[in-house]
């Protein structure tokens, strides 16, 4: 389970992911500070001062054609690729599942990032040992401050003091790469109607995030994905869910950063 979690939203446990959970070892809420680590890379494609907009779309196509992607899933990756690129803040509710032989464990709570804020926050509900606990992520300080319920205090660490074994992977100016397929090798393995016209894609993904393998479950009435199934060696090793998704909605620095007003300790 090398990459397993590795670097999604939430190991999110968000990831995030996140985002974006890593659960290859059972959770325990002290050692959460201990084992939060943040992928905060900028997107691959950046536009500097003075380029053009058909310059880099120019160099998107190029990257484009030096992966592999059937001609069916362009215009699915575009969309999203389109879709994401709008976005200023973001909420959701994401649960991520892992499979251990026949059992199952959860982590599952709402994320909020903000991408001019540079700051991300999770909050936790599942599993019993996170619930209460809240992360926030403030990419300008480049440091995160955890809140534990079971202590009523606030853990203040640095972010090149996280270790690399992920419970967390938030990314706050990146968050958005989590839906950007555009550089991966794609296959339209699925499309189906659903109800109200719209329609529902199927998308087999390889390398996305560091993983064997993944499929991207995406709706036309939206364009954000809304689970994302792992596998290792051809085998279901776990997935992610995102429900909820507003995107641009008015989140402030300071809803992003509240926290309980209790004792803060620097690790």
């Amino acid at each position: 389970m090398k990459n397993f979690w590795k670097s999604s939203i939430l190991h999110i446990g968000l990831i995030a992911s996140c985002a974006v959970l890593r659960l290859a070892t059972p959770i325990y809420a002290e050692e959460l500070p201990k084992s939060l680590n943040l992928n905060l890379n900028l997107p691959p494609l950046q536009v500097e001062e003075g380029q053009e907009t058909d310059v880099i779309e120019e160099k998107y196509r190029e990257i484009l054609g030096e992966i592999s992607i059937s001609s069916e899933a362009v215009e699915v990756v575009d969309k999203i690729k389109d879709q994401v690129l709008e976005v200023k803040t973001i909420t959701l509710d994401f649960v991520a599942t892992q499979v251990k032989g026949k059992r199952t464990e959860q982590v599952a709570g709402k994320l909020s990032a903000g991408v001019e804020h540079k700051l991300a926050r999770a909050e936790f509900s599942v599993p019993s040992e996170l619930r209460g606990y809240i992360i926030v992520v403030d990419q300008e300080k480049m440091e995160t401050k955890t809140f534990q319920p079971v202590t009523n205090q606030i853990m203040v660490q640095a972010l090149e003091d996280m270790s690399k074994e992920a419970l967390s992977a938030l990314s706050v100016a990146d968050v958005t790469s989590y839906f950007d397929f555009t550089i991966y090798d794609v296959e339209l393995l699925e499309s189906i109607e659903r109800d109200g016209g719209v329609w529902e894609y199927l998308l087999q993904v390889e390398g996305w995030k560091e993983q064997d393998l993944v499929k991207v479950k995406v709706r036309s009435d939206t364009w954000i994905p809304h689970e994302i199934l792992l596998y290792e060696d051809q085998v279901f090793m776990g997935k992610l869910e995102f429900s909820n998704v507003v995107l641009n909605v008015d989140l402030s620095s300071e809803q992003l950063k509240d926290l309980p007003k209790v004792k803060e300790v620097r690790m």
